[in-house]
């Protein structure tokens, strides 16, 4: 049970850290 939650955190805060990431570079291209 623990390691299925610990792995789902993960997942999310992967999915966070790449939608984070392709919002910055998104506005770094439209500022150019």
């Amino acid at each position: 049970m623990c390691s299925v939650f610990s792995l789902h955190n993960f997942a999310a805060t992967c999915l966070q850290l790449l939608y984070i990431f392709q919002k910055d570079s998104l506005f770094s291209f439209l500022s150019v």
